[in-house]
């Protein structure tokens, strides 16, 4: 009798000290996590060959710096904004659900027909191919049967065709728009970020012979930027995909040659521009992939560029890289973005003898988001950068995507006498040596100028 009296008070006294820990739960709620404000761009690492990011880089027309729903935020500990918990918890699930499926393609080369015969009973399908001048052999994309994984099938290609290149189809993203609160006053003919990098009306002079390419989104070719400039757009995107947001696309073009007048003044408005399209849509973002790659950079060797400017970013690929080198090999420069920070991504800034570029801000900062390492040659301004998107319309915008183009500017103008690799080790010379004296990670040579391009100089004298 006394054990169960002793047990019956034992539970109610557990009992009650649950009901009260609840109550205390219900009355004050754990705290969620402070967000610390960081943006990774979505570079999670991933390679899949599908859209391995989960950051939010669509196009949403919430540009100004300011957020579309100010009453589900709260203030944290630290005294800095954060997302309430079931904001969060509904943008997870907004995420989850736009998150499009990998695809499951690779790319071959070298591939007979008696292969592809054999790999077509297997499963796999055809689903484009390319007969590419800088890589010297016809590249093929397949599609991968349901129930067979991407090494599985390597293996089964390499059976069937030994001495064929295959790889993945991988995806490569143009760095998201970050956002950007607009100040001080608008540019008129010229731009603050002009003139960081020595930038002067005689650089024109040079820019009438200049034939640079640009491989990115689409771009609005009639937006009154444009209304006197020499752009000629090509698109190489598939029919199959959905077509891309142009935004990305415009601004960089409008960087480059945008009308003195037109309220979005570029570096070099006399340049010729050929702009590609490789890029197409994939749940609501932006993404080009290897075969359409490939296509793009031997469309702008044919028409014989001195310099691509290339702001995305993905993963290694030896096709890619291989189209990188041959185009190279051309006298052809290639100024690539850095992005975000990854150990897996930031490719095609990190192939050798690309000029990688980064950010500063107008008082020469170095952007915290930015990549950091060997493939960093050079800074450019990068943000508050004002720039033509779609609509008739201008914004600021920054990200090494948008600074990319001071530097493919200074490559541009240059002699076409004067080696790629000549002239890096000229501005690297000139460039205005930031953080550590000397090249460093963060810098790489220093803030690009642009007021003594070597073969420019010489022709406005």
């Amino acid at each position: 009798m006394i054990r169960l009296i002793s047990t019956a008070l034992y539970v109610s006294m557990v009992l009650g000290f649950v009901g009260t820990s609840v109550a205390l739960l219900v009355l004050y709620p754990v705290p969620a996590l402070a967000d610390d404000g960081g943006d990774d761009g979505g570079d999670d690492g991933g390679s899949d060959g599908g859209d391995n990011d989960g950051g939010d880089d669509d196009d949403d027309d919430d540009d100004d710096g300011r957020s579309s729903s100010r009453a589900s935020r709260s203030i944290n500990s630290r005294g800095s904004w954060r997302p309430s918990a079931s904001r969060t918890r509904r943008s997870t699930r907004r995420s989850t659900r736009s998150r499009p499926r990998p695809r499951r393609e690779v790319v071959v080369q070298g591939l007979g027909q008696s292969a592809l015969a054999r790999l077509r009973r297997r499963g796999f399908v055809p689903l484009g191919q390319h007969r590419s001048g800088t890589l010297g052999g016809n590249l093929i994309r397949l599609r991968i049967p349901r129930r067979m994984g991407y090494r599985r099938a390597l293996r089964v290609i390499r059976r069937a065709a030994p001495a064929a290149t295959a790889a993945r189809n991988e995806l490569y993203r143009r760095p998201p728009y970050e956002r950007y609160r607009p100040s001080g006053r608008p540019c008129g003919s010229r731009c603050p970020q002009f003139e960081l990098v020595g930038w002067s009306k005689q650089l024109n002079v040079c820019a009438a012979d200049a034939a640079i390419g640009i491989i990115d989104t689409g771009v609005d070719d009639k937006h009154p930027a444009f209304a006197d400039a020499d752009l000629t757009v090509i698109s190489v995107a598939r029919k199959d995909r959905r077509r891309a947001s142009k935004r990305h696309g415009t601004a960089v073009a409008s960087i480059l040659v945008g009308g003195p007048s037109s309220g979005a003044p570029g570096l070099l408005p006399a340049a010729s521009v050929t702009a590609v399209n490789a890029f197409h849509r994939i749940g609501n973002k932006d993404r080009a992939d290897v075969f359409d790659l490939v296509r793009a950079i031997d469309t702008l060797v044919e028409r014989q560029v001195r310099v691509i400017n290339m702001s995305l970013t993905g993963p290694p690929s030896p096709f890619l890289k291989a189209a990188v080198s041959r185009a190279q090999a051309a006298g052809v420069a290639i100024v690539a973005a850095v992005g975000h920070p990854s150990k897996s991504l930031g490719y095609p800034a990190k192939y050798d003898g690309v000029i990688g570029v980064a950010t500063v801000d107008g008082n020469l900062r170095a952007s915290r988001r930015a990549a950091r390492g060997g493939q960093v040659d050079f800074t450019a301004p990068g943000t508050g950068v004002l720039a033509a998107i779609p609509g008739k319309r201008t914004r600021r915008v920054q990200g090494s995507s948008f600074a990319a183009p001071f530097v493919t500017s200074a490559y541009a103008v240059a002699g076409r006498e004067i080696s790629v690799a000549d002239l890096t080790r000229r501005l690297s010379q000139s460039a205005k040596d930031l953080g550590a004296p000397g090249r460093d990670p963060i810098h790489g040579w220093g803030l690009i100028q642009v007021a003594d391009i070597p073969g420019c100089a010489t022709r406005t004298n």
